[in-house]
Parts: C-alpha cells; sequence; structure tokens
C-alpha cells in the first residue's frame, strides 16, 4: 500500500528509498506475496520513465526481485541467501553490507553476554 501511495504522490525519492531496502521488501514479500512488490515496481515504470527519472538502483531490485519470484514467493526468508550471491551489484553488496552489519551486532551482544558470566 505504501509504495502504490508513494506512486500516486509522484514521491521518486521516498519510492526509490524504500524499494531499494531489503528489509522493507522482505517484509512486503511476506506480507503481501512477491507478486504485490512487482506490481509496485511496474505501475512506477511508466510514470517514472515519463517524468525522466531514471534509477539503476530500482532496476537491479526490480530484476532481482523477477528473476526469483517463484523462490520468494515459496520462501520470503530466502531474500537474504539470494541477494547475497545475486548478479545484480546494487543489489549483491548492499545484501553484504547488511549482513556484514547484523553479525556484527551479534557477535558484539555474545561477547558482552559471555564476558559477563565470566
Amino acid at each position: 500500500l505504501l509504495p502504490l501511495k508513494l506512486i500516486e504522490c509522484r514521491d521518486w525519492h521516498g519510492f526509490r528509498v524504500l524499494m531499494t531496502d531489503l528489509r522493507f521488501l522482505w517484509r512486503k514479500i511476506t506480507e503481501n506475496g512477491a507478486l504485490s512488490v512487482l506490481y509496485a515496481y511496474k505501475e512506477a515504470l511508466v510514470p517514472l520513465t515519463a517524468e525522466g527519472f531514471s534509477s539503476e538502483r530500482i532496476s537491479d531490485y526490480y530484476d532481482f526481485i523477477y528473476e526469483h519470484v517463484k523462490t520468494l514467493t515459496a520462501s520470503p526468508n530466502r531474500i537474504f541467501k539470494l541477494g547475497f550471491n545475486c548478479k545484480q551489484v546494487t543489489v549483491r553488496r548492499e545484501t553484504q553490507m547488511l549482513v556484514q552489519q547484523y553479525e556484527q551486532i551479534i557477535t558484539e551482544w555474545h561477547d558482552m553476554h559471555t564476558s559477563e558470566g565470566a
């Protein structure tokens, strides 16, 4: 619903930020399915192009979701594993950075809790 509202308002910056955030996409795919995310991208493509707003990031994320729509429909949680090794450089790089951030948080939490018990 939110991506469609952004399209309606012609808020292309907001649309780009939202629709290129793996955590948001994962939640949307989990709630509404991968096809709903593809629908939002397709709804945006015509006005985006007509208004001269092109975004390689949006194209990369659209291509990524499109290529993995069946897998994501069956198992939305695989979005991060698929993104980690995908051919879209932007998606791959951002997934790897996100995974590294979570690994660091987990390591810090583990170190903090194991040092308390020692």
